[in-house]
């Protein structure tokens, strides 16, 4: 997860628009939680307003 990152968006700023845990976004930035939840990942693209899921998850 790095489109934050391009958008001018900082952790803690993702974690208040998407209504997560800062330490639960940051582990997800971070590559360090291994289990990823759907309402966590719907509520991070709307935060974002993106609409290719592609720009935040890469699929191994």
């Amino acid at each position: 997860m790095t489109c934050f990152s391009s958008r001018g968006i900082s952790l803690r700023e993702l974690a208040r628009l998407s209504d997560i845990e800062p330490s639960i976004v940051n582990k997800l930035a971070n590559n360090k939680r291994e289990k990823i939840y759907l309402p966590h990942i719907e509520r991070i693209v709307e935060a974002l307003d993106i609409s290719d899921i592609s720009e935040i998850i890469r699929l191994k």
